[in-house]
C-alpha cells in the first residue's frame, strides 16, 4: 500500500534528513489535474502537487525518489534556469538526466544520462548540449516541468524565489547539522556557499568601541569572576553594554536584488559586532520595522522609488533608543536630510558619488562578484 504524503515524508527524514527537512518547508498536497507531479510557483512561494493516482502506482523506495527529484530541481534552480534555454522540452530532458544523476530506486523507464552513453552527474548544460535532441522522447520524465509561468515573473521575483529556496536549504543544513546528520556530498559546495559570509567593509566593533552612544542597553550575565556581595560563594553579576543601532534599509526599485544580499551581509556584520539592529525598510515610505535577529528571510517590502523623509522622521522621535543610524542605499534620492546624532551611510560600489550627511562607506566592487 502506497505511503502517504506525510508518511513518506516522515520517512525520508530518517533515511535523508536534509531532503526531508526541506520538505517540510514546502506546501504538499494531492492535484489530479497533472498526469505526475511537480513543483511550482505560487506567488513568489514554491509548492509540491502530485497525482493521487500516479503516486499509489508506485512503490515506497520510488515514492521517496520522486520527492529527491523534485527537491533536486529546486536546489538546482532549474526553475529560473529554463529561461536561458532556447529549447524548453530539450531542457527538460537535460535538467531530469542532471538530478537522477543522484537518485537510487527510480521508476526503471525514466530518463538516466546512462541511457544516452553519457556520465552521471556532469551539469544540466553538458547534457543539453550532448544529449541528441531527436532522442528527446526516448525516454519518460517522472514529472512535470510546469514552470513557464516563471517566464512572466519579473527579475525581483525570480531573484525572490531563488533566495526562498537558498533560506530553506540553509535552514535545513542547519538542522541537519545540529542532528550530526548526514548532508549528500554532492550539495556540499551548494551549502557552503549558502553558510559563506561576506568580508565586512568597515571594522564596527572598534567603531562601537570608539563610539559615545546616547543609549546603551545593559545586559546582565552571571559570572564567576564577580562574587555575589549579598550572597557569598554565589555568582555575580557582570553589566555588559550593548549599543542599539538604526538600520535603514533603501529597498526601492533602483537597488537590485544582488545589492540587497550585500546589504544584509554588512548588517550581520553589524549584529555580531554586538549592535542591537532594528531594521527600517524603506522605498518612498516605511514598508516594515522590525529587530535583526541574526538571519534574513531573503525578502523585502517596497521596490518603488525612494524619499528618506518618512524613516529619518521615524528615526528622530526615536531618537533617544538608538545610539546612530545607518543608511544602506544606491543613494540615488536626496540626501538633504535633518539627521540627529551619529549617521553612517553605506552605498553600493556603483551608487550615487555625493555630499551625505555623516560618515560615507563604499561596498567594494569586488564584492559584486
Amino acid at each position: 500500500m502506497a505511503l502517504t504524503i506525510p508518511k513518506a515524508v516522515r520517512k525520508l527524514l530518517i533515511r535523508e534528513p536534509f531532503y526531508g527537512l526541506f520538505l517540510l518547508s514546502l506546501n504538499k498536497y494531492f492535484d489530479d489535474s497533472i498526469p505526475t507531479a511537480c513543483v511550482r510557483r505560487k506567488g513568489i512561494n514554491i509548492e509540491l502537487a502530485i497525482n493521487e493516482q500516479f503516486w499509489n502506482s508506485l512503490s515506497d523506495e520510488a515514492e521517496l525518489a520522486v520527492l529527491e527529484h523534485e527537491i533536486l530541481h529546486l536546489v538546482n534552480k532549474h526553475l529560473t534556469m529554463q529561461a536561458s534555454f532556447p529549447n524548453k522540452k530539450h531542457f527538460n530532458v537535460a535538467a531530469d538526466a542532471e538530478v537522477n544523476s543522484y537518485i537510487e530506486n527510480l521508476p526503471p523507464d525514466c530518463i538516466k544520462a546512462e541511457k544516452y552513453g553519457l556520465p552521471p552527474m556532469c551539469g544540466t548544460k553538458f547534457y543539453y548540449e550532448n544529449i541528441p535532441e531527436e532522442k528527446d522522447d526516448e525516454h519518460p520524465s517522472i514529472d512535470v516541468h510546469n514552470w513557464e509561468d516563471f517566464q512572466n515573473a519579473s527579475d525581483a521575483e525570480k531573484q525572490l524565489i531563488e533566495n526562498q529556496i537558498d533560506h530553506i536549504a540553509k535552514q535545513s543544513a542547519e538542522q541537519v547539522q545540529k542532528m550530526q546528520g548526514h548532508i549528500p556530498s554532492f550539495l556540499k559546495d551548494y551549502i557552503d556557499k549558502l553558510f559563506k559570509q561576506k568580508e565586512r567593509i568597515f571594522n564596527w566593533k572598534a567603531y562601537f568601541r570608539r563610539m559615545i552612544g546616547t543609549i546603551i542597553d545593559i545586559e546582565l550575565k552571571k559570572t564567576r569572576k564577580k562574587e555575589s556581595i549579598r550572597f557569598p560563594d554565589a555568582s555575580g553579576l557582570k553589566h555588559k553594554k550593548k549599543t542599539s543601532i538604526c538600520v535603514i534599509v533603501d529597498t526601492s526599485g533602483s537597488v537590485s536584488n544582488k545589492e540587497l544580499c550585500d546589504f544584509f551581509s554588512e548588517i550581520h556584520h553589524v549584529w555580531k559586532a554586538g549592535a542591537d539592529v532594528t531594521i527600517v525598510e524603506n522605498d518612498a515610505a516605511i514598508g516594515r520595522i522590525y529587530k535583526y535577529s541574526g538571519k534574513w528571510d531573503g525578502t523585502v517590502t517596497g521596490r518603488g522609488g525612494t524619499v528618506f523623509d518618512e524613516a529619518v522622521k521615524w528615526y528622530n522621535e526615536h531618537r533617544r533608543d538608538f545610539s546612530a543610524v545607518i543608511f544602506f542605499t544606491d543613494g540615488y534620492a536626496d540626501v538633504n536630510l535633518n539627521i540627529g546624532g551619529e549617521c553612517i551611510w553605506v552605498i553600493t560600489s556603483d551608487g550615487c558619488r555625493q555630499d551625505y550627511p555623516g560618515k560615507t562607506l563604499y561596498i567594494p566592487k569586488e564584492l559584486d562578484t
